[in-house]
């Protein structure tokens, strides 16, 4: 059986999808069901705005500010540079070297003069790396994290920075004066014409010209202020030369070994330094070309979001997660799962091409409320312009009815008494679930068999109380597989 839970695009089993308001084919989980527009919407329907950042691995939260400070990374988690996974704390002690410095460190550690002091040190429980491998030093305390190193091209960025910014103020400010200086000018225009249509009266034919007005006199805006910033854009701005250093004679001389060099996804880890020379112990390195190149160090792990989704149109809210990144659960989540009749292929037969197969398809009601409901088939227009479709479906003719939902229903079978079916319509009633008939023919004897059809139905929204029903006309797609598949299955069968 097909259920709407399996994924869209390019599979070979029966999927089942509905299609948006912006004609993009999904199955119902990646769809959500506006209450207030009472449209389907899919990811680019929806606007994401960021509601908290949080690390995946100590799961601590914070704000916008404060993760832009910390340029989304967390301050306490490191990732290793080795193998990439998470680093751990380990803790060690070390013997204090004479009786002198121990007993000056005991004061301020409370620990006694013979006793050793604990250190804390980074190592990765996959690869074995250490903090150690490349002589950095140990901790006294357990958090803090890996000291971040300031990249050597921080200053020259930050300049940069600077000078885009006044370039862009300026030029706001500039646009501004502009728009100002217009309705500065209309308004002039306007409050000057009454006197000077009173001096017209008094005038001469001759002298009326040079009475009127003109409506470009206005404050021009000042030039050059842009210009200025220009000019020390270029001062701080790099510039290309076809000068470069050449390589260290070690390139040459020196023999190379693979284990000591980077590989490309570790040196796009750290992308302020690049460090060709892998994060391996020093006496690895010893006799080889990458001796005393700069080794990679631990990074700091980046920092996840929480999104919440809104609808382009009406700028409600469609999903809305827990501001616990420890909790899966949301406040508000409108999948179109919950709120849509879906469909889920319960019989699939032998199809052949330009003959008429019989297929048993069911739907199942996710609402507190009957649902009575129609199935159409495409206008013709609508299905020639659909190279995708490549079957005919004959659908029932007579509205169809399906209980709601009810958990206590799924151990009896008197609902299914309450309703006169049609024997050669109704395949199966139980529950908040129907299977009916339908028959396909398949007009191309190879490739894939997919059908489109329209699901009408009344839906009341469940958030807007007291809301009137709608009549809701939504468009479903079957795929059905291929018929070369079909026939292989049916035939090992």
């Amino acid at each position: 059986m097909a259920a709407p839970l399996q994924p869209a695009g390019g599979h070979a089993e029966p999927t089942v999808s509905f299609a948006c308001s912006c004609a993009t084919n999904a199955p119902l989980t990646h769809l959500f069901l506006c209450q207030h527009c009472i449209k389907l919407r899919c990811a680019r329907c929806v606007s994401h705005e960021i509601e908290s950042y949080y690390c995946p691995y100590c799961l601590e939260t914070m704000s916008s500010a404060e993760a832009k400070v910390k340029k989304n990374r967390c301050g306490n988690c490191c990732d290793c540079p080795c193998c990439g996974h998470t680093l751990s704390v380990m803790t060690s002690s070390q013997q204090q070297a004479d009786a002198d410095a121990s007993a000056s460190s005991a004061t301020s550690t409370g620990t006694s003069p013979g006793q050793g002091k604990k250190v804390y040190y980074l190592r990765c429980s996959v690869c074995r790396w250490s903090s150690r491998d490349i002589d950095c030093a140990d901790k006294d305390s357990a958090g803090g994290g890996y000291p971040i190193e300031e990249s050597p091209a921080a200053d020259s960025v930050k300049k940069l920075i600077d000078v885009y910014l006044r370039i862009a103020n300026t030029e706001k400010a500039e646009r501004d004066q502009k728009t100002a200086s217009r309705r500065r000018s209309l308004m002039t225009y306007t409050a000057s014409l009454d006197q000077r249509l009173m001096a017209m009266r008094t005038s001469t034919p001759q002298s009326r010209l040079s009475v009127l007005p003109s409506v470009d006199s206005g404050v021009a805006a000042p030039v050059g202020s842009t210009d200025t910033v220009r000019e020390e854009l270029a001062k701080v701005a790099s510039v290309a030369t076809s000068d470069i250093e050449p390589l260290p004679q070690s390139y040459y001389n020196d023999p190379l070994r693979l284990d000591t060099v980077a590989t490309l996804e570790q040196r796009l880890s750290d992308t302020s330094f690049q460090s060709p020379c892998a994060s391996v112990r020093t006496a690895e390195l010893e006799g080889t070309c990458m001796a005393g190149q700069r080794r990679l160090v631990p990074q700091h792990k980046f920092l996840c979001t929480r999104r919440l989704q809104r609808c382009k149109q009406c700028e409600h809210i469609l999903n809305k997660p827990d501001n616990n990144p420890s909790s899966i659960k949301t406040r508000l989540q409108l999948i179109a799962l919950h709120y849509m009749p879906n469909f889920r292929i319960a019989v699939l037969p032998e199809f052949k091409c330009q003959q008429w197969s019989k297929a048993v398809l069911t739907i199942v009601n996710p609402l507190n409320d009957n649902v009575a409901f129609t199935l159409s088939n495409l206008p013709e227009a609508d299905a020639s312009e659909e190279p995708s479709i490549t079957a005919d479906i004959e659908l029932p003719t007579s509205q169809l009815t399906v209980l709601a939902r009810d958990d206590t229903s799924e151990y009896d079978d008197t609902d299914a008494e309450q309703f006169q079916d049609d024997a050669s319509v109704v395949h199966r009633r139980k529950a908040n679930r129907l299977s009916f008939y339908v028959k396909i023919r398949p007009m191309k004897a190879v490739g894939p068999v997919q059908v489109s059809f329209l699901l009408c139905f009344k839906y009341t929204s469940a958030v807007q109380k007291g809301s009137q029903p709608v009549h809701l006309r939504q468009r479903v797609n079957l795929d059905l597989g291929k018929m070369k598949e079909l026939h292989t299955v049916t035939k090992s069968s």
